[in-house]
């Protein structure tokens, strides 16, 4: 049987390690507190449908869940290939995501030249 080669080293979930993996859900908390009070002065400032709101926010949690389940897959065997072993798991969709985003925003941002 050949050798494993590990990314990461299992750690020890001490109550410190816990306390910091649950302050990171956090930001997803307040964040869905902020987007429900836009949504609520936006709708009663704009005669919209309370229900159409609320399932827009819906349908963007459910997307979530089915994408995190799908990329998640993914990244979780990404490790095993030479990129994995050279980014590390997860860092190598991290810069896509950078370069795609940016791709995006700085056009907008620079206007037409």
């Amino acid at each position: 049987m050949g050798k494993k080669n590990w990314v990461y080293t299992p750690k020890k979930i001490t109550v410190k390690r816990g306390i910091g993996y649950g302050l990171t859900d956090l930001m997803g908390g307040g964040w869905n507190n902020i987007v429900s009070g836009v949504i609520f002065v936006f709708v009663m400032s704009q005669g919209i449908n309370p229900a159409l709101a609320g399932a827009i926010t819906g349908i963007g949690r459910i997307f979530d869940a089915l994408f995190s389940l799908f990329f998640g897959a993914i990244t979780d065997d990404f490790y095993r290939t030479k990129l994995g072993r050279r980014f590390g798991r997860r860092h190598f969709f991290m810069g896509l995501e950078f370069l795609v985003l940016e791709s995006i925003s700085i056009p907008k941002v620079l206007g037409p030249f």
